[in-house]
């Protein structure tokens, strides 16, 4: 299939790129679908305007195409699916919005209506709601879309949505330190400040005191118009050491330097059972997680590591200190499997199977339930029929 792809991002994985201080959450996971797509011999075609230096060029040499140019009068008239990472209106790339900086304007939200415009009811079309800002609106006016998102209970609004988690490919991207001294977040300051007060500055002063640093990096020292002045940050949370955005290299690498890190979350996002990249990209460096039992999913990381309160975190980041590093990597690696065993077991190839379905490309992939050997769909548990059975009589498949 020719797959056309929509995002507002970084791909260039570990390598070093022009624009690296942008807050860009799915740094880890984009070079992994694009190897997966051309791994599987499908054309690769980027529809927004890149953010570095260079067209992606794949481990097995080939090189996704781009439409960068913004101006162009033309997009491809042979794209059998398109797959959009939804932009929507902020004070930068909305000329609209009443705190727009023409200086900073970017240009991702009118390229996700130019091709909405070309492209919506002609082709299939998979929006993947990474932060859960489609509105309601929205989906009436683009009726034909087909909307996933990362979330186990999927944030449902007119319509059933697809579920496609956060991927990764379970290697690991580099090894842990071997005597970590930080307690530490990687990740932006958005619509999260209860929750960062509890798991991080609260737990920060006795840290200190223990001989622990806590550590948080991202956008906590910028100012803009979505947050106060960071000074007033820095006199409140005083244990804590703040920092700037970084690449995605040198942020993976400080976090392989923590003891652990927590996964906050907005409140909805517990709701709903929301798994961000960092629960990925922690693995992936060795870091221990704690998850704040307000999740949906607390157990997603093993009972052990739920928490729910500061005391806890303050109990388990003492805790993992004291052991070693081959004890820690253990730990990493139960935690490992337990996000393996949740469904579909955050697999890079699941999200490109989605793909392939909505593109029509016939699966023969057995249904296997209770021996059926009807094919079904990649991304469906049964096929169609076990599926209907299954809606008349839940109790039959206990």
């Amino acid at each position: 299939m020719k797959l056309g792809f929509s995002y507002h991002g970084i791909h260039d994985g570990m390598n070093p790129n022009s624009l690296q201080d942008i807050p860009d959450g799915h740094r880890y996971g984009r070079p992994l679908f694009m190897e997966e797509v051309l791994k599987r011999g499908h054309e690769l075609v980027c529809l927004q305007k890149r953010r570095e230096d260079k067209h992606y060029v794949s481990k097995q040499g080939y090189t996704a195409k781009a439409c960068d140019d913004l101006d162009a009068p033309w997009l491809p008239n042979d794209l059998d699916v398109i797959f959009m990472e939804w932009r929507w209106s902020t004070w930068k790339n909305d000329k609209t919005h009443p705190q727009h900086d023409p200086k900073r304007y970017e240009p991702d939200l009118d390229r996700q209506r130019a091709l909405l415009a070309r492209y919506h009811g002609k082709i299939p079309i998979v929006v993947w709601d990474t932060d859960l800002k489609i509105t309601a609106q929205d989906e009436r006016d683009w009726p034909e879309l087909v909307i996933a998102d990362p979330s186990f209970k999927t944030n449902r609004l007119t319509r059933d949505r697809v579920f496609v988690p956060f991927w990764t490919d379970w290697e690991k991207l580099m090894e842990s330190t071997s005597y970590p001294y930080n307690y530490g977040y990687i990740g932006n300051r958005y619509a999260r400040d209860p929750e960062f007060e509890e798991f991080y500055y609260k737990p920060a002063q006795f840290l200190r005191e223990f001989g622990r640093q806590t550590l948080m990096h991202g956008n906590w020292l910028q100012q803009s118009p979505e947050r106060g002045d960071p000074a007033d940050l820095i006199k409140a949370a005083r244990h804590v050491a703040f920092g700037h955005r970084m690449g995605f290299r040198d942020s993976m690498r400080l976090m392989s330097t923590f003891l652990c890190t927590t996964h906050v979350s907005k409140p909805k996002y517990y709701e709903l059972g929301f798994v961000s990249p960092r629960y990925l990209e922690a693995l992936a460096v060795g870091c221990p997680a704690l998850v704040p039992a307000g999740f949906l999913k607390p157990d997603i990381l093993g009972s052990e590591w739920t928490v729910t309160d500061v005391n806890d975190v303050i109990a388990k980041v003492i805790q993992l200190s004291r052991m070693s590093s081959e004890e820690r990597q253990r730990i990493v690696a139960v935690q490992r499997e337990h996000m393996r065993s949740c469904s579909w077991g955050f697999d890079v190839k699941h999200a490109v199977d989605v793909l392939e379905d909505t593109a029509g490309i016939v699966s023969t992939i057995p249904c296997g339930t209770y021996g059926c050997t009807v094919p079904k769909k990649r991304h469906a548990i049964m096929c169609n029929q076990c599926t209907a059975e299954y809606r008349e009589d839940p109790d039959a498949f206990k």
